[in-house]
């Protein structure tokens, strides 16, 4: 399993390694998975520590609207049995949309197989973080999202389980609660320390 560890570039959901002897804290930008210590980044920045505390520096630089073919990263909202409306919180870069983005991922741009058997709650829940691509923009805030195609790290990278709990993925379509181990689909983005076997 690959940490990121001080000095280190992060994305949403990467897992981070603390020093021995270095404080987490509510604003260290972090989120516990587990009982075990482990830590994945809930933002995107450079992890340093100050002041004897373990932190993630974000992007300081303004919001830059995307354009058709851009990675961004979206918080769902509400899911129907068409799509997902998300909230488009994230640049590719991280730096945070304060400007009233939205967006939405239609049934047939979930995955580019299959697409006749996708169901979206079974892919998607309220609050899941996913990073997806812009397919084309509608109004001046409005965007046809999709996690459709070839690259494997679109998908949820950051979710909570039906109890409450920080997910873990185990595979391309599931993840794992941290807590109770129960599992729960997803259409999951592929973190690079999840073993091969568990990419296919």
């Amino acid at each position: 399993m690959v940490t990121a560890s001080v000095g280190a570039f992060v994305s949403f959901g990467d897992l981070v390694s603390v020093p021995e002897g270095v404080a987490v804290t509510a604003a260290s930008g972090l989120k516990a998975v587990g009982d075990d210590g482990q830590y994945v980044s809930a933002k995107m920045g450079s992890v340093k520590v100050e002041e004897n505390k373990l932190m993630i520096e974000g992007p300081t630089a303004p919001f830059v609207p995307p354009s058709a073919g851009d990675v961004v990263y979206a918080r769902v909202a509400r899911i129907t049995k068409q799509k997902a409306e998300c909230v488009i919180v994230a640049d590719h870069a991280g730096r945070p949309n304060n400007c009233g983005y939205r967006g939405h991922i239609r049934v047939q741009d979930v995955r580019y197989y299959d697409i006749d058997a996708v169901a979206i709650e079974e892919c998607f829940r309220p609050g899941d973080l996913i990073k997806c691509k812009v397919l084309s923009i509608g109004d001046s805030r409005s965007y046809l999202l999709t996690t459709s195609g070839t690259d494997a790290s679109l998908g949820v990278v950051m979710a909570t389980s039906l109890n409450g709990h920080p997910l873990v993925p185990v595979s391309w379509c599931m993840m794992k609660c941290s807590v109770t181990g129960e599992l729960e689909k997803r259409k999951v983005a592929r973190p690079v320390w999840l073993p091969e076997e568990a990419q296919a």
